[in-house]
């Protein structure tokens, strides 16, 4: 096969693999590593096969197309092919967890002499090892590592690099627990996707909903979470992700864990960890026997709880993620402080502190643990990270980190600062002085009454004896930050049943009257034209009240209360917002009161009661009295105005008096 036919059955490939006709392209591909001899072709077809495998989830044959790649670009002698395919090695060792090779490799393309892909792929050398290191759970040389790589991308205008950056990114300070950034840096990435991303694939999308998802969930978004992993699944299962399948079938896991579906979850944890299992994610496998092991403590089954640990310890330890050894281990030591086993609960919090020593998860300014809870967190230039509250008390200029760094000798453990601080650190002392404060501290222990036994212990029974105090010491601090957090649990709770305390103190609702109950039918007064009120839609009971506050409100909405137990007059009790009817009151007067007050309007009209016809009949038949001179010109108008309105049919002028009959 020549170089011409070569070339144009690798653009028959990527058109099919572009159309989502994967089997095809390979068949394809593969076709044309057997036949051609051109070597720069078999690379080209060779870098196809890494990255389609990649994207199906087949890491070992990802791994094993990868190494004969490397081999062809030795016998091609080009430094530039060497680098891509140096690489695509290092691509595929971090899918399959091998994180030292991963760095081993990034390394070994750094180390390639200047080529003219350095400027291009230095960026996704960079990224491919902050996220080995993130593996490893080596935070500020990952934090270091996505920085190089943001700066290449900005430097080449290489949006599409940017935008996996702000994906790792996401997944940083999800897992340092900086909620506000694990959300913002997936937003820049679907905000990039949106704006340069119209001839990009749709992995790129998938993969920044993926993330938002996670962070979406971290700040208790349960909703928003399930949509974006929606989205992210239909693209995976549309273009054949397995690996994002299976990231999405353990963030859905998590969101109905997190909801407290435990029955809906156990079956997606399966799931994601049969694909996680067959592609070959260990550090995925442990993070889904994580979730599984909350599951059991959710539900008190402290035994399947800590066989899935045990499960997630030994591939974590294979793995190397340090991170999710410290989770594993603080799960454990809450199970055996339940089951009250001490030898197990100290063995478990001396493995905590020694995590937490070796992923420098504290901040140097205030001592405390970075990614216990959610926190605002700022890296300064050097990528140590620490608290923002505390950099913004703090005014300081420099790294504490790098200065303690700079100050202490290679020897020095992690707590060499403050042994220096105490003066115990024998190796920094002149001789003389050493013999004197030895010399002190033999007076002090003699006047301190310090045991026999201990004085004639040797060298390495007291270095034994200290160690395990210094494991007490551990022990006593987790316990004081154990029931320094439960008391800070309990104020919090205080506080909240403090504040509904308050609200069950104020009155709940306004008392109101019934004024008027009205059935109400919007097509008796539709009009053509005219704009619709959707309160005036309602079709129904409705209600006129009056409140305690001497406010009258129409109710197209009743409420809660049926209306056919409402009448005129009832005391009820509405919202104090929407007016809605909660529920009736009892009466607050007699009921003898109530027999004579009018509640509601008379249908009877004059006619029915005859009115004063008898009266009015004597006044007609009465003869005009003397005593009507008496009466003043204005009375006597009055009185015929009187009798106008009794009967306005009959009036009569009586000749004297000046009244009307």
């Amino acid at each position: 096969m020549g170089q011409d036919q070569t070339k144009q059955q690798i653009e028959k490939g990527l058109q099919l693999y572009q159309s989502n006709q994967t089997e095809k392209a390979l068949h394809v591909w593969m076709k044309v590593l057997e036949k051609s001899a051109d070597l720069v072709g078999r690379f080209r077809v060779l870098g196809c096969l890494v990255t389609a495998h990649s994207e199906m989830g087949r890491y070992k044959e990802m791994l094993k197309f990868a190494v004969v790649q490397i081999d062809t670009a030795r016998e091609l002698e080009d430094a530039d092919f060497l680098l891509e395919s140096y690489l695509n090695l290092a691509r595929s060792n971090e899918k399959l967890c091998e994180f030292h090779k991963t760095v081993s490799y990034c390394k070994t393309c750094l180390g390639l002499p200047g080529t003219r892909a350095g400027a291009q792929l230095g960026g996704q050398v960079s990224l491919s090892m902050g996220n080995a290191f993130l593996g490893l759970s080596l935070f500020q040389k990952a934090l270091e590592s996505f920085e190089k790589a943001l700066r290449y991308a900005h430097n080449n205008d290489d949006a599409m690099l940017e935008c996996r950056v702000c994906c790792s990114l996401g997944s940083f300070y999800a897992q340092v627990k900086d909620y506000e950034k694990a959300l913002f840096f997936p937003c820049k990435a679907a905000e990039l996707v949106s704006d340069y991303g119209k001839g990009w694939s749709l992995k790129y999308r998938a993969m920044s909903q993926y993330h938002m998802a996670v962070a979406y969930r971290l700040l208790g978004r349960l909703g928003s979470a399930m949509e974006c992993c929606e989205e992210s699944m239909k693209i995976a299962l549309q273009h054949g992700d397995r690996p994002l399948q299976a990231l999405c079938l353990l963030c859905f896991a998590d969101i109905h864990r997190s909801r407290g579906d435990l029955e809906t979850a156990f079956p997606r944890y399966d799931s994601a960890m049969s694909i996680m299992t067959e592609i070959g994610n260990r550090l995925g496998q442990v993070q889904v026997l994580l979730g599984v092991a909350k599951c059991w403590i959710a539900r008190k089954a402290l035994d399947k709880a800590l066989d899935a640990i045990e499960k997630a310890q030994d591939l974590a330890e294979e793995v190397g993620n340090k991170l999710s050894q410290l989770k594993l281990h603080c799960l454990s030591e809450s199970i055996y402080r339940s089951k009250g086993l001490q030898r197990e609960l100290r063995a478990h919090v001396v493995r905590f502190h020694e995590c937490v020593e070796e992923t420098e998860l504290y901040c140097g300014l205030c001592g405390e643990s970075i990614g216990e809870r959610n926190s605002r967190l700022q890296a300064l230039p050097c990528s140590h990270i620490f608290h923002l509250r505390c950099l913004q008390n703090n005014a300081t200029r420099s790294c504490p980190n790098c200065r303690r760094s700079s100050m202490k000798p290679g020897f020095v453990p992690i707590f060499g600062l403050l042994l220096q601080n105490m003066n115990l650190l024998p190796e920094l002392e002149s001789p003389v002085t050493r013999q004197e404060k030895m010399a002190t501290v033999w007076d002090e222990a003699e006047q301190d009454g310090i045991g026999e036994e201990v004085l004639k212990m040797s060298t390495e029974e007291i270095i034994q004896r200290t160690r395990l105090l210094d494991s007490e010491i551990k022990i006593m601090k987790s316990e004081v930050l154990r029931v320094t957090h439960e008391l800070q649990a309990m104020k919090d709770k205080i506080k909240e049943n403090s504040e509904k305390i308050k609200v069950n103190k104020t009155l709940p609702y306004l008392v109101s009257n019934v004024i008027e109950l009205l059935d109400v039918d919007p097509n008796d007064q539709e009009e053509d034209g005219a704009n619709i009120d959707l309160d005036s839609q309602r079709k129904g009971k409705c209600a006129v009240i009056k409140t305690s506050t001497r406010q009258t409100y129409f109710l197209p909405v009743i409420g809660l209360v049926d209306a056919e137990k409402l009448k005129p007059g009832d005391l009820v009790g509405v919202n104090k917002d929407s007016y809605l009817i909660l529920e009736t009151l009892p009466t607050e007067y007699d009921s003898r009161v109530k027999a004579m007050e009018v509640d509601e309007r008379p249908t009877e009209q004059y006619s029915d009661i005859g009115g004063l016809d008898k009266q009015i009949q004597e006044v007609r038949e009465a003869p005009a009295s003397t005593c009507s001179l008496l009466f003043s010109a204005p009375l006597s108008r009055a009185l015929t105005a009187s009798v106008t309105l009794l009967h306005p049919r009959e009036v009569r002028r009586v000749p004297g008096s000046g009244l009307g009959d």
